[in-house]
């Protein structure tokens, strides 16, 4: 992994949160979370994976039983207020990025797809401890991290609901351009995207630009209009697949259904596994 072009990248999330942090339905106090989970130990992975949602929730800074301010980020309040990171204070964000699911993490949203859908691919959140620590004595080889397409700006609502509630808002806070250029960094052999069609389509024209989406494996001829369902494609010789998203991952198609579809398409793919 190419540190300084990480720190680079930390720098233009830092500057994007900066400049939007005072619209109306950001979190505060917040900081920007870039990605979720062990980077190291994802670009250590024979089989780099990422999932993709749209932006981190107020769950994040919030304990939304009590209505206390709750950090899911270690160290979290030492960056907030910061208007740039010096390099020393960048590889202790970079640590407690990687220490988020040994932590306390958002079960919720992340659970699922550790546990049903990770293991076609031999593939984890890189827990060491925490609450899927004794799920599966899987021997994982491989670490998936999470990366958020539209922002990595947490907000109450999330963005799927900030149209209603703050439309300039959630006009300003995308950023697909800079997500691109992360994914592009990350250079992952499997893209689990979860968003409407819309966000999709935003991506795939940054990010394939002249290369063809193939069809891989799914309803292909009926996509996008079926909206239920998973579909699979290669691009750039990635792997990519996209399901809607409702709160978490591919949450609108069954839990039946969509471990029917990574039984079939990992029989299919030609991923080396081990």
């Amino acid at each position: 992994m190419d540190r300084n072009k990480l720190y680079e990248i930390i720098d233009e999330y830092w500057r994007d949160f900066n400049d939007k942090k005072y619209l109306k339905g950001i979190c505060h106090p917040s900081i920007p979370i870039i990605w979720f989970g062990n980077i190291d130990k994802y670009f250590n992975s024979k089989i780099r994976t990422i999932t993709v949602g749209l932006n981190p929730s107020n769950n994040e800074f919030m304990d939304n039983n009590i209505k206390k301010l709750s950090f899911r980020i270690e160290n979290a309040n030492i960056f907030l207020n910061k208007n740039y990171l010096n390099n020393k204070e960048k590889d202790m964000l970079i640590d407690s990025y990687n220490n988020y699911f040994n932590n306390n993490p958002y079960t919720k949203w992340f659970s699922w797809n550790d546990k049903k859908i990770m293991r076609f691919i031999n593939c984890k959140g890189g827990y060491d401890v925490g609450y899927n620590a004794n799920y599966d004595k899987l021997n994982h080889i491989n670490t998936a991290i999470h990366v958020d397409c539209c922002s990595a700006i947490a907000t109450d609502p999330t963005i799927s609901g900030l149209k209603r509630k703050y439309n300039k808002t959630y006009k300003i806070l995308p950023n697909m351009d800079l997500f691109v250029r992360f994914i592009n960094f990350l250079k992952p052999d499997v893209i689990l995207f979860s968003s409407n069609y819309n966000i999709f389509k935003q991506f795939m024209q940054k990010y394939c630009k002249n290369d063809r989406l193939k069809p891989f494996y799914g309803d292909s001829d009926n996509y996008p209009k079926k909206k239920g369902k998973l579909n699979a494609f290669i691009v750039k010789d990635k792997l990519l697949i996209h399901g809607r998203n409702m709160g978490t991952l591919f949450s609108p198609i069954k839990d039946e259904d969509k471990i029917k579809f990574f039984n079939n398409i990992f029989k299919e793919d030609k991923l080396d596994k081990n």
